[in-house]
C-alpha cells in the first residue's frame, strides 16, 4: 500500500509540474508582442484570432493544473489518514524507505533494529 501511494503521489507531483510549466509557457505566448503590435501590418484579425485561441489554450491549462493539484491533494490527505496511527519510528521508516529510498540495511541501521 505505501509504495502504491508513493507512486501515485510521484506521478501526480510530476503531472503538476509538467502543467505548471506549461501554464507557463503559454502566458508568456500571451505576452510576446504580435506582428501588428511590432508594426509589421499583419492582418489584425488572424491576430485576435491566435490570441483567442492561445486564451483558451490557457485556461484550459489553468483548469487542468487546478484540477490535478486537487487530486494530490486529496491524495496526501488520504496519505495521512492511512498513516495516522503509525507510531513515529513506523512513519520514519515510510519516509526513509520510499521517499529517501534508502537500503534496508541503513533503515535498520537508522531505526535502531535488525534488518529483518
Amino acid at each position: 500500500m505505501t509504495k502504491e501511494y508513493m507512486m501515485q503521489v510521484f506521478k501526480m507531483d510530476k503531472q503538476v509540474q509538467k502543467l505548471s510549466e506549461r501554464l507557463e509557457y503559454l502566458k508568456f505566448q500571451q505576452t510576446k508582442p504580435t506582428s501588428s503590435q511590432m508594426g509589421l501590418g499583419v492582418q489584425t484579425s488572424r491576430n485576435i484570432t491566435s490570441a483567442q485561441d492561445l486564451t483558451i489554450k490557457v485556461l484550459e491549462a489553468e483548469e487542468a493544473l487546478n484540477k490535478s493539484i486537487e487530486q494530490l491533494t486529496q491524495l496526501e490527505w488520504e496519505i495521512v489518514q492511512a498513516y495516522a496511527p503509525l507510531s513515529p519510528r513506523q512513519k520514519a521508516i515510510i519516509i526513509w524507505r520510499y521517499i529517501c529510498r534508502l537500503p534496508w540495511k541503513e533503515i535498520a541501521k537508522r531505526a535502531k533494529l535488525s534488518e529483518m
